[in-house]
């Protein structure tokens, strides 16, 4: 019997049992010819399947034994054995769990009987138990039988303290594997959340990697902390990501205003760049081979002494955002990063190439390593979803099918087979010539805490660290379930998840759409020579607003002190707030805790546009007829204070500190509606904010571009703005969609601010910034790249006006006194002093 139970515990960590004198027989879904058959059922009070609990709510867990024929009425024993806390216990003739331990304890069954032709076994029955995970078997053995019937698969589950927000550690690949089959039932049901992706199509006050002080960087988040972008300069030469397009000639048309027709590839390309004469020349252009629309990132980096590219991309061909939802929208797709040397740049070629079996989604580069994150959706068969039914069973190991087999209640058709961990999780793979390895090992994986009334997300998000200059020795550790966005310090990278509070009831889900109250997990991993250490989780009050790029802006960490805006209320019906809390490391390392907060920031109604964490300061921008703007103080974590307040007309979407007395917003000019509590949206406003002075906090100077309809991609995405600083002088260069034009005859009172106005063009606007002496924004001037032409009249000429004007992928390079604006597919580059 020793034999038999370490042959179990083999089985229940993965491994093949070896030889014994008993013979074991496992009863599987994977249709082996057996005429026994074992399935089991979890599920709470309510009758809700699941794996994942909360230690509050009343569990039930029992096996159906099908015994063969012939040990139908015969003498036999039934046995219940448990991996539970670390530990073996099986359970005894008086009904209790005793220890047990493999090789020495002996195998004793809890019951002897004469066997039915179907034994129920319970586990639990309505009952609570202390957090933790547990691996479940039973079986049975007729007494003159040398075979033990036994389920291979066992029932696993996991319970969670309900006052946590920590992630559970998965211990056994058994526990993961039930996770997702669980998951892939409930999975089409909308995953309740929102992605986790980059803004950019190709794809913040710091700057990129390049070592010199005349050419403008990647616009970033967090000194130190880099990321991928559509360009990427060494101050000598440009590397772009662009269209490879075919010119499509016209006859009789000018040459500078024929549109390309796509040819749906995608290109790097690379540039010598000179400020004096301004000139962008092309010296090379490789081919990535991926569709134009595919997401791609460039970053620039220094490997083994050579200068390389890193192309990051991923062959999904929809919209992330618009398939978030979706779960069988990332079940086959694959990311892929290709190291291109560019120490010859007029020869540009192709080295390693790694292929991650997974849907990027972000990416940051911190100290020679990569960090990649993407997600994976196990991939079952999923039916069409029906109606669920009361009082539902879903059987997470059904029987094979045979005349004979255990009636499988189900609110889907034929649920999915469990599958081997090692089919489910992700892979990776070098040179497209050797096999594909685990991207992670299952013990590298968390589960988020979550009671059984909660929608399953058979999702998988993972964050890989891979070393440039040796990407073989990568490391990952993932996160079951959706992941709304990402933020990265130097030292440490925080996954955060904001859930609406829910719950079921005999009807089914239950949503209280009057409360809108929402909750953010926040969950901390600490980075230490190319690997990751989960440091704990925390959670505050309210979500991270609905703007995907603008997510990660919303926290910020300074000397292990994070920080986190949330959005409390409902923006439609006049309660919204925005709220500050403030996290670290609990001393008794149990996890992340919240030791201050600042609640009800700005007046009812008001939305978080905008947020920026420097240091020991924080600025928000909250709007809803005016813009306040609040300078926050945080050098004492435990007693923040608001040191500064300023109401201005429009408010700010992007905000860019400028040493430790200045600030520059950038959004949109607005004026109060006379209809109602809300503003018109006007032309974009740049303001020059002076922070020096809590008690004289003053917007120095604003200017407004444009009217309303005017737009910049600088509101969406960081990236397109280009920042050049030499003392108290700087340089600032954005793209900019004008509108200014009246419509004719179209019915408009443009009198009235809510009057759209036509598009005038489109261009690159350059400024000075002067926080000297005499501190003020001025315009220097503008190149104008397109703008409404007779050629979209002409007949048979392919003219994509939307394209045309859009500023939404534009990027722009300062270099000393000139400019190189990436428009569409095209570099145009122009001294400072001849823009008009």
């Amino acid at each position: 019997m020793n034999k038999t139970i370490a042959a179990l515990w083999l089985i229940g960590a993965g491994l093949t049992p070896v030889a014994n004198a008993l013979t074991l027989a496992p009863v599987t879904d994977q249709g082996e010819e057996q005429s026994a058959s074992i399935s089991y059922i979890i599920k709470n009070e309510l009758g809700r399947t699941s794996n994942a609990f909360l230690s509050d709510e009343a569990i039930s867990l029992s096996f159906t034994i099908k015994v063969k024929p012939e040990d139908v009425e015969k003498s036999g024993g039934l046995y219940l054995l448990a991996f539970y806390d670390d530990k073996w216990v099986q359970r005894g003739a008086n009904g209790e769990w005793t220890d047990f331990e493999p090789g020495k304890t002996p195998l004793k069954p809890f019951a002897e009987k004469s066997l039915s032709k179907e034994e129920v076994v319970e586990v639990l029955n309505q009952h609570e138990i202390l957090p933790g995970e547990a691996l479940v078997f039973s079986g049975y053995k007729a007494a003159d039988s040398e075979q033990l019937y036994y389920n291979r698969h066992p029932a696993s589950l996991v319970v969670f303290d309900p006052q946590s927000s920590g992630l559970h550690k998965v211990k056994n690949t058994s526990l993961l594997n039930g996770y997702f089959a669980m998951g892939s039932t409930s999975a089409n049901y909308r995953t309740i959340g929102f992605p986790i992706v980059d803004s950019t199509n190709f794809d913040d006050a710091a700057s990129g990697a390049a070592e010199t002080n005349d050419v403008s960087q990647t616009n970033l988040q967090e000194s130190g902390v880099d990321e991928g972008d559509r360009i990427k300069t060494d101050g000598e030469h440009l590397y772009t990501l662009e269209n490879c397009d075919e010119t499509d000639e016209k006859q009789g048309v000018s040459a500078d205003l024929i549109q390309p027709a796509p040819s749906g590839n995608q290109c790097i390309t690379a540039y010598a760049i000179q400020a004096d004469p301004a000139e962008s020349r092309q010296l090379d252009q490789l081919n990535t081979g991926l569709n134009q629309w595919q997401n791609a990132s460039l970053y620039l980096a220094t490997i083994n002494e050579r200068k390389n590219l890193l192309h990051l991309s991923h062959s999904y061909q929809g919209d992330i955002w618009r398939s978030w939802l979706y779960p069988y929208s990332f079940r086959d797709n694959q990311t892929d990063l290709k190291f291109v040397d560019v120490s010859e740049p007029e020869n540009m070629t192709q080295g390693m190439h790694v292929s991650l079996d997974a849907t990027l989604l972000s990416s940051r580069v911190v100290n020679g390593v990569l960090y990649v994150v993407t997600r994976k959706n196990p991939q079952y068969i999923y039916p069409e979803p029906i109606r669920p039914v009361e009082n539902r069973v879903v059987t997470l190991l059904p029987a094979p099918e045979t005349d004979d087999e255990i009636k499988i209640i189900d609110y889907f058709p034929q649920p999915p087979e469990q599958q081997d961990i090692e089919d489910l999780l992700p892979t990776i793979s070098f040179n497209d010539d050797s096999e594909p390895q685990a991207l992670v090992d299952p013990k590298d994986c968390f589960l988020p805490g979550q009671s059984s009334e909660v929608p399953f997300d058979n999702s998988l998000m993972t964050i890989t660290a891979i070393p440039l200059d040796n990407p073989r020795q990568y490391y990952s550790q993932c996160i079951a379930g959706y992941v709304d966005t990402f933020y990265m310090s130097t030292s440490a990278v925080y996954f955060a998840t904001s859930r609406s509070n829910y719950s079921f009831d005999e009807n089914g889900l239950v949503y209280d759409f009057g409360s809108r109250e929402m909750t953010t997990e926040i969950h901390k991993f600490a980075l230490a020579d190319g690997t990751m250490e989960y440091r704990g989780s925390g959670s505050v009050p309210g979500h991270l607003g609905w703007a995907v790029d603008k997510k990660p802006f919303r926290m910020g960490e300074n000397n292990g002190v994070l920080k986190v805006a949330t959005s409390k209320g409902d923006s439609w019906n006049q309660t919204a707030t925005t709220r500050v809390g403030v996290l670290r490391e609990s001393a008794d390392n149990s996890g992340l805790e919240e030791v201050s907060f600042l609640d009800n920031l700005g007046k009812p109604g008001e939305q978080l546009f905008a947020a920026r964490f420097i240091g020991d300061k924080g600025f928000l921008v909250t709007f809803q007829k005016t813009d306040p703007l609040f300078v926050i103080d945080f050098a004492d974590p435990e007693q923040p204070e608001i040191i500064g307040e300023l109401e201005i007309d429009g408010y700010s979407d992007y905000l860019h500190p400028i040493g430790n007395d200045y600030l520059l917003g950038i959004g949109k000019d607005a004026v109060a509606s006379d209809q109602g509590d809300f503003a018109w949206y006007l032309g974009v406003k740049l303001s020059l904010f002076d922070i020096s002075s809590a008690e004289n906090l003053r917007e120095v100077e604003s200017l407004v571009i444009g009217k309303r309809g005017t737009e910049s991609a600088v509101l969406h995405d960081h990236h397109a703005l280009a920042w050049l600083s030499d003392g108290d002088k700087a340089r600032l260069a954005i793209p900019v969609q004008l509108h200014e034009q009246e419509i004719p005859d179209n019915g408009k009172d443009y009198s009235q601010p809510q009057a759209y106005y036509d598009w005038t063009h489109t261009g690159l606007y350059n400024f000075e910034i002067d926080t000297g002496e005499n501190p003020g924004i001025q315009l220097t001037g503008r190149l104008i790249v397109d703008a409404p032409a007779d050629y979209c009249a002409l007949p048979d000429v392919y003219c994509r006006n939307g394209d045309r004007q859009s500023t939404y992928n534009d990027r722009v390079v300062i270099q000393g006194d000139s400019v190189h604006y990436l428009h569409n597919s095209e570099v145009y580059s122009s001294a400072i002093a001849d823009l008009e």
